[in-house]
C-alpha cells in the first residue's frame, strides 16, 4: 500500500488524513492477467487505481487492436461517468484494483478542498501526458518512436507484448522486431 500512496503523492502531496479519507471510498478487487476490467460499450460510473499491476486500454479500428495507453501501479486505469465507454482496458499481470463509485468520490470532492486539490493536479498530469505524446510521439518514424519509448517508459518494455507494444507506437510487430534486432 505504501507505494500506492507514495505514487499517489507524487503528483500532488496530500496529508495522511485526506489519503485516509480517499481510500474509504475505494474497494480493492483482485483480478486476473488477461481480464477485461472495462469493455468498449459497456457504461459504469466507477474511477479505477491500479494498486498493484499493470494494465493497457485500446480500442478497434478497421479489426485491428489499437493499444492506446498503459497504466501501472498507483495510476488510474479508467474513470468512467455512466456513458457507454470507448475503450477496452485489459490487465496485464495479476492485479489489485481499487474501485470507488464516481458519485460517492465526487461527494468527497466536493467537501474537502485538499483532495478536490489533488483531483485536478491527477487530471493536469494525466492530460499533460497526452499532450506530451500527442507532442512527441506523432510524425516520428517507427525506430524514433521506440527510442522514445525506451527512454521514457522502460517498464512498457518490460511488461507488455511486442504486439501491444507495436499497435501503441502504430507501426507492425514486425517493424517493431526489425528496429528491436538492430539495436
Amino acid at each position: 500500500m505504501e507505494h500506492f500512496k507514495d505514487k499517489i503523492r507524487c503528483i500532488y502531496h496530500i496529508s495522511d488524513k485526506a489519503m485516509e479519507l480517499l481510500l474509504s471510498v475505494f474497494h480493492e478487487k483482485k483480478e486476473k492477467k488477461g481480464s477485461i476490467i472495462v469493455r468498449e460499450g459497456d457504461s459504469t460510473n466507477q474511477i479505477i487505481f491500479l494498486k498493484k499491476g499493470f494494465s493497457r486500454a485500446f480500442t478497434y479500428r478497421d479489426g485491428k487492436e489499437i493499444t492506446l495507453w498503459f497504466a501501472s501501479s498507483g495510476s488510474p486505469t479508467g474513470a468512467y461517468d455512466g456513458r457507454r465507454s470507448a475503450i477496452n482496458v485489459e490487465l496485464l499481470e495479476d492485479s489489485i484494483l481499487l474501485i470507488a463509485s464516481r458519485r460517492e468520490l465526487e461527494a468527497l470532492l466536493e467537501k474537502d478542498l485538499e483532495l478536490a486539490n489533488w483531483a485536478r493536479k491527477v487530471a493536469e498530469h494525466y492530460l499533460e501526458l497526452n499532450i506530451h505524446y500527442i507532442a512527441h510521439y506523432n510524425g516520428l518514424e517507427g525506430k524514433e518512436k521506440y527510442e522514445l519509448l525506451i527512454k521514457e517508459y522502460p517498464e512498457i518494455l518490460q511488461k507488455a507484448s511486442i504486439k501491444h507494444i507495436a499497435s501503441f507506437l502504430k507501426i507492425t510487430p514486425q517493424s517493431l522486431s526489425r528496429i528491436r534486432g538492430h539495436r
